[in-house]
């Protein structure tokens, strides 16, 4: 046989194969539950409904989207309206759940899925100087005032640090900066939090591998996102 023929014959397979597998595909989010439909249902549905998949009420996840609508933070496309949008990503945040779960709720691809995952993520980053508000540092907290057994030990503590490490998945060029003692992947998270029990702070994306203290040393300067104190023992003091 013609070695040309050899030549022709795995073109036209090489051709074949990528036609199959990228210009025939087959759509796989066919079912008829769509994204839509589910969100009319919760929309519409018991309230219980909405606080176990969107965790919040759908009196505030209404107000949110008309909100988002309004200030033209978010937009309705042909195939994804501004409620379905909220609701893939309250889906994935609430719920911890993977894009893989999201494009099946919702019968959307994966590139769709993160595509509004992300516009959302932004929507709710602008929104930050309108409803986040950081304490003030400046008082002690009355619980602590007015109680003999806490105030000798805790008169000049505002609010407490801690921090836990929380799993993440990054590129392989991160991999070493998130890198733990565990030798698993996950970034370090503080959190601020009042004697009333409320976080008022919580830092995230830290990488695994800086010691605590060098991260506690770094809020304490000057310029740090955090109110002004001095960091002692894992605690915030005010500055006298």
């Amino acid at each position: 046989m013609d070695p040309r023929d050899h030549l022709y014959r795995a073109a036209v397979a090489a051709v074949a194969e990528y036609a199959s597998r990228y210009l025939e595909k087959t759509p796989s989010r066919t079912s008829a539950l769509f994204g839509a439909a589910w969100v009319e249902e919760l929309v519409t549905g018991h309230q219980t409904r909405s606080l176990e998949q969107a965790r919040m009420e759908m009196e505030k996840f209404e107000e949110f989207s008309s909100l988002c609508r309004r200030r033209g933070l978010l937009d309705d496309t042909s195939g994804v309206d501004i409620e379905e949008q909220l609701m893939i990503f309250m889906f994935i945040v609430g719920q911890a759940q993977s894009n893989r779960a999201a494009q099946e709720r919702f019968q959307h691809s994966g590139e769709t899925i993160s595509a509004y995952f992300h516009l959302v993520l932004n929507a709710f980053v602008s929104l930050y100087d309108d409803f986040v508000q950081l304490p003030n540092g400046d008082a002690v907290q009355v619980k602590i005032r007015s109680d003999r057994r806490f105030y000798s030990y805790f008169k000049d503590c505002v609010r407490a640090i801690d921090d836990t490490h929380i799993p993440v998945t990054v590129p392989a060029a991160y991999h070493g900066r998130f890198r733990n003692r565990k030798y698993t992947l996950s970034q370090n998270v503080f959190a601020a939090y009042g004697f009333g029990l409320s976080f008022q702070y919580i830092l995230a994306g830290c990488r695994a591998q800086r010691a605590t203290a060098a991260y506690l040393l770094m809020l304490s300067t000057e310029g740090s996102a955090f109110p002004a104190t001095s960091i002692l023992g894992g605690c915030w003091l005010r500055k006298r």
